[in-house]
């Protein structure tokens, strides 16, 4: 039995398959060949600078470059300046890729899902471009808290911390915060904060939920450090609100209440911790405290 092959135009197609393919093929052979002499990557190059400036942020790239077949833009050397995340560094990503997503409705506006690496860790981040508005996804991201020590200069931090986290931007202002983080490996390394020497602290459990009560205020759901394991040098659950300043973050003002338990090697380390903490209420071994002031100057009552 033999085989034979036949050109396009001698084989049969049943419902005319043939014609249909060349509808379907032309407009996107068309369009493809016009975007790749048209300069869009120079356009859309002109119109992110710009978008950069305008935002108060003069973040710079060397190079950007758009993929048709799959929808992509590739931005390569990204630096966005310190002044602009408040890092101890400018920030750096050697490339980053831009992928489009279908149409989003909450909020309306066109998707976009961003991969890179930061402190050479993959970061995966959704985004959403809606009219006057902005939302941002971190989707059960891991990170490296001691990889991430440039944008936390005045504190040391070790361990691995999964976030999933949704902000929603109104003309460039936090409008809307849905945060959870948890860890099982937190630490903090030896340090001293603000002239109080601090010993290294194996806290293990670490457990955050945050959202927004309005436009305004922080709703702290849980703040839990330690958890129950009883060999933490620390222990300690929060609640309360933190009312935004959107002037000033660190002047945003706390009204926190919660307990604190220290173990006994924790109060042989700092003496002067267990006698600051004396004057307060103690309820099952955990000092009852409530935390007034502002994130940048809390205050104990």
């Amino acid at each position: 039995m033999s085989t034979e092959i036949k050109s396009l135009d001698l084989i049969d197609y049943k419902f005319k398959i043939k014609k249909y393919l060349l509808i379907i093929f032309i407009p996107i052979i068309f369009i493809l060949s016009f975007l790749s002499y048209f300069p869009i990557s120079g356009k859309l190059n002109d119109l992110i600078l710009n978008a950069l400036k305008s935002s108060g942020c003069p973040a710079t790239f060397t190079q950007l470059d758009i993929e048709f077949l799959l929808p992509k833009v590739i931005i390569s050397d990204l630096a966005v300046p310190m002044t602009c995340t408040g890092a101890a560094e400018d920030l750096f990503f050697k490339k980053i890729t831009i992928n489009y997503h279908l149409i989003s409705f909450s909020p309306f506006g066109i998707p976009f899902k961003a991969d890179t690496r930061l402190y050479g860790q993959d970061l995966s981040l959704h985004y959403v471009l809606g009219i006057g508005k902005q939302s941002v996804r971190l989707k059960d991201q891991k990170l490296d808290l001691s990889k991430l020590a440039p944008l936390f200069p005045q504190l040391k931090l070790k361990g691995s911390l999964t976030v999933d986290m949704r902000a929603g931007l109104d003309d460039n202002a936090l409008s809307e915060l849905t945060l959870k983080a948890s860890s099982s490996n937190f630490e903090l390394p030896g340090q001293n904060i603000q002239g109080f020497a601090l010993p290294h602290m194996n806290i293990k459990d670490l457990f955050i939920d945050i959202e927004t009560a309005d436009d305004a205020k922080l709703k702290i759901n849980k703040f839990i450090i330690g958890g129950a394991n009883q060999d933490s040098p620390i222990r300690a659950n929060f609640v309360g609100n933190i009312n935004l300043s959107k002037t000033n973050t660190m002047s945003s003002q706390l009204a926190l209440s919660g307990e604190v338990k220290l173990s006994e090697g924790m109060k042989q380390s700092i003496p002067l911790l267990e006698m600051m903490l004396e004057n307060y209420a103690i309820k099952d071994g955990f000092y009852q405290l409530k935390i007034g002031g502002t994130l940048g100057a809390p205050t104990f009552k």
